[in-house]
């Protein structure tokens, strides 16, 4: 009787450390969202620059083939981003790059 009220809880300790490592090692993928404004734009790369708490800062995205572009509920192109826009970028980091997965610019304005 002894044992089995001794296993339960080690076994549930053993699986909350299992889990909880894995969410660890998990999280370096996890989708982040960053508001701002389009600073440099190139093939390869977004600057935007975000409002922080201490001023301004400029975060550097990778784009790839994979990077969608929306303007609105609209689809876009990497052309359609301009410096000056305004956008949403979410992204993922992985050893320190961000890759960023879709770019968000405002609804194109209708003729």
């Amino acid at each position: 009787m002894q044992t089995r009220t001794t296993v339960r809880p080690l076994a549930l300790t053993l699986a909350t450390l299992a889990f909880a490592t894995g969410l660890a090692v998990a999280h370096e993928a996890h989708e982040h969202k960053l508001m701002g404004t389009i600073t440099a734009i190139t093939p390869t790369q977004v600057e935007v620059e975000s409002k922080t708490d201490s001023g301004a800062a400029k975060t550097v995205f990778v784009i790839d083939g994979k990077t969608q572009f929306r303007a609105g509920e609209a689809p876009a192109t990497r052309e359609d981003a301009r410096v000056g826009s305004r956008a949403i970028v979410t992204y993922a980091e992985h050893e320190g790059t961000k890759l960023a997965h879709q770019i968000l610019l405002p609804a194109k304005e209708k003729p």
